[in-house]
């Protein structure tokens, strides 16, 4: 009896030993573990943020739009599964390009190609060890266009001067559009504001009357940019509808002067520069519409570089069409109705009836372009 009684008693023994052993080995796998997560026995989550982000269509070089990994002491690697969008650890853009390594706090900043399609929006998505996902989406660069024709009707109605006088409109211009604009004033009652080109000021008379509108409804008229600079036109136009204009107006345009385009000027480089404006505009301002204007025409006298102009005013038409408010078109007819042509007869020009010196208008031109942008502006749609 007392050899069984020890042998049951070694048994008994022998299974606590063994089941303290399991306990320790556990305890030190999950020590062991905990020490790995980040490397000092302390638990932490690693959290980037945001969670989403949008971009414009636009290219970001770098993107306004940043991610903020927040990691005290674990070590992270970031990375992003579409080539066009980038990452870098600074705003100049001349970091990581492909992943980003690091500890601590850090600001990622995105960098991104111009999204080339008018319709797509593209997604991809930032990951941090294949735990936390940010996901980004690049909007569409370009608005479609539109499918109807540009305008040309040189008739308004008291409907017409109802409408305009309910919206906001900026309009930048030089000479010839004063001359629309004292059209416009002799023909209607609407509320005009005018301001002066100052950039020594900071633009202040843009800003103040801008500042007008939040009273009532009107159309504002702006002394823009440098004849025959139209590419500092271009940015003008950018850089007071970002810095000033926004969206406190309903309706944005400016137009070329004559003198902006001749046989010198490189249309293919000046639609380049125009179009990726007006990409940037729609897409940061898409509750206001942007119109466009053809390039004004000289007469048959000094008709020159007319078909240059036109070569700009072409693709206009084509790309913005009902958006585009065709005052070439509209000097061209006279007013028997005869088409005016340039010196290659190929080519139209501005009809004798409507400019007193072959560029400017007379009287009759101005109330016959203000009538025709009066209708124009009451009637746009943002399509």
């Amino acid at each position: 009896m007392m050899n069984n009684t020890k042998g049951k008693l070694s048994t008994q023994h022998c299974t606590c030993c063994f089941s303290a052993a399991i306990l320790l080995l556990c305890g030190i796998i999950l020590l062991f573990a905990s020490c790995e997560k980040n490397g000092n026995g302390k638990e932490e989550d690693i959290i980037v943020t945001p969670a989403e982000i949008t971009l414009s269509g636009i290219a970001h070089n770098p993107a306004a739009e940043t991610v903020s990994v927040n990691a005290e002491t674990a070590s992270w690697t970031l990375t992003s599964n579409q080539s066009w969008l980038r990452l870098s650890l600074n705003v100049n853009g001349s970091g990581s390009t492909e992943s980003l390594s690091g500890a601590g706090r850090q600001t990622v900043y995105l960098l991104t190609d111009a999204n080339p399609s008018t319709t797509v929006v593209r997604e991809a998505t930032i990951s941090l060890q294949g735990d936390v996902k940010v996901t980004v989406r690049q909007q569409a660069a370009n608005p479609a266009s539109s499918s109807g024709k540009p305008w040309t009707e040189v008739n308004f109605t008291l409907e017409d001067v109802a409408a305009l006088k309910l919206r906001n409109v900026y309009f930048g211009h030089k000479s010839v559009g004063g001359n629309i604009v004292a059209g416009i004033k002799r023909l209607s009652d609407v509320t005009m504001h005018t301001a002066y080109n100052q950039p020594e000021n900071n633009d202040q008379s843009l800003r103040t009357t801008i500042a007008q509108l939040t009273n009532s409804p009107a159309f504002v008229e702006h002394d823009i940019g440098s004849d025959g600079q139209p590419f500092n036109k271009i940015a003008s136009f950018r850089r007071f509808m970002n810095d000033i204009i926004r969206d406190h107006v309903d309706i944005a345009f400016f137009k070329f002067c004559y003198m902006d385009i001749d046989n010198h000027t490189n249309v293919d480089a000046l639609i380049v520069a125009y179009k990726e404006a007006m990409d940037e505009l729609h897409v940061r301002f898409p509750h206001v519409i942007i119109a466009h204007v053809t390039v004004p025409l000289y007469s048959h006298q000094a008709s020159f570089h007319n078909s240059v102009r036109e070569q700009f005013s072409d693709w206009l038409r084509e790309t913005y069409k009902e958006k585009v408010f065709d005052i070439a078109a509209i000097q061209s007819v006279g007013a028997n109705g005869t088409t005016a042509m340039s010196w290659d007869n190929v080519t139209i020009a501005m009809a004798d009836d409507w400019t007193y010196d072959g560029g400017h208008l007379n009287e009759a031109g101005q109330d016959r372009i203000g009538a025709a942008l009066i209708a124009f502006l009451a009637q746009l749609k943002n399509i």
